[in-house]
C-alpha cells in the first residue's frame, strides 16, 4: 500500500495562487510554492511536470469555476431574468474571488495558447472557449428567437463586456468591487437586451 496523499493537487494549486497574487509570476516557482504549502518540491512536481504547467492547470480551474456558475444564470428560463442574474455575477463573483480575478486579469486565454501548453490542456482552454461562445449564442436564440452576428454582439456587449469592463479597473487597482455596481450592470444589460 503506498502512502496517503499528504498534499492534494488542490492544496497545490490554491498555494500557486497565493504565491502569483503576492509576488506576480516571476515570484511563482516550484520552490516558492513549494514552501508556501509545507510540501516539498518533489512532491509539486510528481504532479506537475513543470511550473507551466502547474500555472496552466491553475489558470483552467478558475476559468472552469467561473463559467459554471454564469451558465448557470443562464439557465434561467426567463431571458431578461437570466441576463439580469448573468450580468450581476461578474461583479459579485470578482468580490468573492479577487485573487482568481487578478490571475484572469493577467493572463489571457489567447496569451495561453502559444504552443507551451501541453495538448491535453489546450484543447481543455479550446473547450472552454467554445462553451462560453455556445452558451451565449444558447441564450441570444432563447431571447431574441435567433441568433443573428448583430444579437450575439449585443448579447455579448450586455452580458460579457459591460461587467467586463465594470470590473476591469477594481480588479487592477487592488480594490474591492462594490456592491452598487452589481445593480448598474444589471440595468445596462437589460436595457441593451431591449433596445429596439
Amino acid at each position: 500500500m503506498g502512502r496517503p496523499v499528504r498534499f492534494s493537487e488542490e492544496a497545490m494549486l490554491d498555494g500557486a495562487l497565493r504565491v502569483l497574487d503576492e509576488g506576480g509570476a516571476r515570484a511563482a516557482s516550484v520552490h516558492r510554492i513549494a514552501q508556501r504549502i509545507g510540501a516539498s518540491t518533489g512532491s509539486i512536481y510528481h504532479r506537475f511536470r513543470s511550473r507551466d504547467v502547474l500555472i496552466a492547470e491553475l489558470w483552467l480551474r478558475t476559468v472552469e469555476e467561473f463559467q459554471r456558475g454564469f451558465a448557470a444564470c443562464l439557465a434561467c428560463e426567463d431571458s431578461l431574468a437570466a441576463a439580469a442574474r448573468a450580468a450581476r455575477y461578474t461583479p459579485a463573483w470578482v468580490r468573492t474571488h479577487p485573487r482568481e480575478a487578478r490571475l484572469l486579469l493577467a493572463h489571457r486565454r489567447e496569451d495561453q495558447l502559444d504552443g507551451t501548453w501541453p495538448a491535453e490542456q489546450a484543447a481543455r482552454s479550446e473547450r472552454l472557449g467554445k462553451d462560453a461562445g455556445d452558451a451565449l449564442r444558447g441564450f441570444t436564440t432563447r431571447h431574441f428567437g435567433r441568433c443573428t452576428a448583430e444579437m450575439l454582439a449585443r448579447t455579448t456587449l450586455a452580458l460579457v463586456d459591460v461587467p467586463y469592463g465594470a470590473v476591469r479597473r477594481h480588479i487592477g487597482e487592488g480594490r474591492t468591487v462594490p456592491e452598487w455596481l452589481d445593480s448598474l450592470v444589471e440595468e445596462a444589460a437589460r436595457a441593451i437586451l431591449s433596445a429596439t
